[in-house]
C-alpha cells in the first residue's frame, strides 16, 4: 500500500471510531480517492486569528494533515477587519471528512443513481461521488469558474471526469435533470425551487442549513414537494452564495456590552450558547445575528451591525426553547414546495413553525 493509501485508510477508521456508519463501497471511495490530490495546500491559524500559514506538499506534516479528520481551508481573502485594517477570511475549504461521510450516507445512493452536487470546491466530494457511481452520474456546480478550472485539472489527475458546471448552485443545472440525487456542500437558506423541480420523484436533498449546524434530509413527496428531517449530526459550513448576477451581500458581526438587566430564574449564562440545540432553535428564532462566545473576555465591539436586538431578545428565546422542552434538532421536520416553505417542531401544524427562506 502506498504511503497516501495507508493514511486514507487510517482516515477511515478514525471517521468510523466517531461512531459514523461507513459502509464498505463508500470506505473503498475514500481508500482510492487521494485527498491530497484536491489540497496541494491549505492554510492554518497561525495565530489564532488570522489566515496566515500556507502549509504545502514540501512540508514534512503536510500528507499526515491532510489524511486528519479535519477541515481545510485552501482559499482565502481579504476583507476589512472590525475596528481597521484588514483580515483573511476563508472562502473555499475541504470538508472534514467525518462530516462528509455523514452527508454520503445520508445520501442513500444505489447504483444507477445520478446525483447533482451543489457546490464543487476542491472538487474531492465530487471524486468520491463519481468513484461510488461513475463519472457520468455525476454533475457538480459551482460559482466560482477559477474553482471549476481548479477542480477540473485535480480531477482529472486522480482519473476522475465528472461533469462540472460554472454557474449559481441554487439554479441547479436543468440539462443534466432530473437527478436522483441532490448534495448541497455549502450552507443554504433555503431549499430551492431549482432543487426541486430537477429532483426526480422519490429523489432525495441532502443539505446544511445556515442556522444552528441544521443538516436536512427531505425527500420528494409530490411534485413541486419535498418533505423530510433535521438528522441529528451538525454540519455547519461555509454560506452558498448567491446568484451571478447579483451582488454578495455582506454580513457584519458586533458584540457589544448588553445593558444590566435583572436575572430572572432560568434565564441562560453565557454557556448557553454552547448548547448547540439552544443554537438551532436560536438561529431560527433570531435569524440574522452572529454569536461571538467568549467566556472568559470582557464584552467589545467588533464589527458593525445592520440590526439591533431588543435587550432580552437572548433570554426570551432560551425560555420559549425551555418551554418547548428543550428540543433536540431530531423533532424539527421540514416542508418545502417550489412557492415556498418552512421548518417546524414535531409536526407540520404546530405552533413553532418557521418560514423558508432563512
Amino acid at each position: 500500500m502506498t504511503r497516501w493509501r495507508s493514511h486514507a485508510a487510517a482516515l477511515v477508521d478514525v471517521v468510523r471510531d466517531r461512531g459514523v456508519e461507513v459502509d464498505a463501497a463508500w470506505a473503498d471511495a475514500f481508500v482510492s480517492v487521494p485527498r491530497h490530490v484536491f489540497v496541494p495546500r491549505f492554510y492554518v491559524d497561525a495565530d489564532g486569528e488570522r489566515l496566515v500559514e500556507a502549509v504545502e506538499a514540501d512540508d514534512p506534516g503536510w500528507l499526515r494533515e491532510v489524511y486528519s479528520d479535519k477541515p481545510l481551508v485552501t482559499r482565502r481573502k481579504l476583507v476589512r477587519a472590525p475596528g481597521g485594517g484588514e483580515e483573511y477570511v476563508a472562502t473555499s475549504s475541504s470538508s472534514q471528512p467525518t462530516v462528509i461521510a455523514v452527508m454520503l450516507g445520508l445520501l442513500d445512493v444505489r447504483e444507477g443513481m445520478s446525483v447533482l452536487e451543489i457546490g464543487t470546491g476542491t472538487g474531492y466530494h465530487a471524486a468520491l461521488l463519481g468513484h461510488r457511481l461513475g463519472d457520468d452520474a455525476v454533475v457538480s456546480v459551482d460559482l466560482d469558474p477559477e474553482l471549476i478550472a481548479e477542480a477540473s485539472v485535480r480531477l482529472a489527475t486522480a482519473g476522475r471526469r465528472p461533469r462540472l458546471v460554472a454557474g449559481d448552485g441554487t439554479r441547479g443545472f436543468a440539462d443534466g435533470a432530473p437527478y436522483d440525487r441532490i448534495v448541497v456542500t455549502a450552507a443554504t437558506d433555503d431549499v430551492h425551487p431549482a432543487w426541486i423541480e430537477q429532483l426526480a420523484p422519490g429523489g432525495r436533498i441532502v443539505a446544511p442549513l445556515v442556522e444552528g449546524g441544521a443538516l436536512i434530509v427531505c425527500d420528494k413527496t409530490a411534485p413541486g414537494r419535498v418533505d423530510g428531517r433535521i438528522d441529528a449530526e451538525c454540519a455547519f459550513f461555509m454560506p452558498l452564495r448567491g446568484s451571478l448576477d447579483g451582488e454578495e451581500t455582506e454580513r457584519h458581526m458586533w458584540r457589544q456590552a448588553a445593558p444590566e438587566l435583572p436575572a430572572s430564574p432560568g434565564d441562560p449564562g453565557p454557556q448557553a450558547l454552547g448548547d448547540l440545540d439552544f443554537r438551532l432553535w436560536l438561529g431560527l428564532a433570531l435569524r440574522h445575528v452572529q454569536y461571538v462566545y467568549s467566556p472568559d473576555a470582557p464584552p467589545a465591539p467588533t464589527g458593525r451591525a445592520d440590526r439591533l436586538l431588543e435587550p432580552g431578545a437572548l433570554a426570551a428565546a432560551w425560555r420559549e426553547f425551555v418551554a418547548a422542552g428543550r428540543p433536540d434538532r431530531t423533532r424539527y421536520g421540514l416542508t418545502a414546495t417550489t412557492e415556498g416553505g418552512w421548518i417546524w417542531l414535531d409536526e407540520p401544524g404546530s405552533e413553532h413553525r418557521w418560514p423558508l427562506p432563512l
